[in-house]
């Protein structure tokens, strides 16, 4: 996980785009997180959770445009 420190007021993650490798800049909409979770139907016991960070713009890259993905403009890409 990342470092955290403090940037004019506000919580800045160091932290590694899972996508292209690059750091985040602390500039909106980045970093975004990404939460995985695995066995989704199965008991709690056996589900895992890992936060992946990425920029905003490599997920909506990646993401299949039918997909529904409102939380980003896929036009300012």
């Amino acid at each position: 996980m990342g470092v955290e420190t403090k940037v004019m007021g506000m919580t800045s993650v160091d932290c590694q785009c899972c996508f292209c490798g690059l750091g985040i800049e602390l500039k909106r909409p980045d970093p975004c997180e990404l939460i995985l979770a695995t066995n989704f139907g199965s008991d709690e016991a056996l589900r895992q959770r890992q936060g992946l960070f990425c920029h905003a713009v490599c997920l909506s890259q990646r993401m299949q445009a039918s997909i529904a993905f409102s939380v980003i403009d896929r036009e300012e890409d």
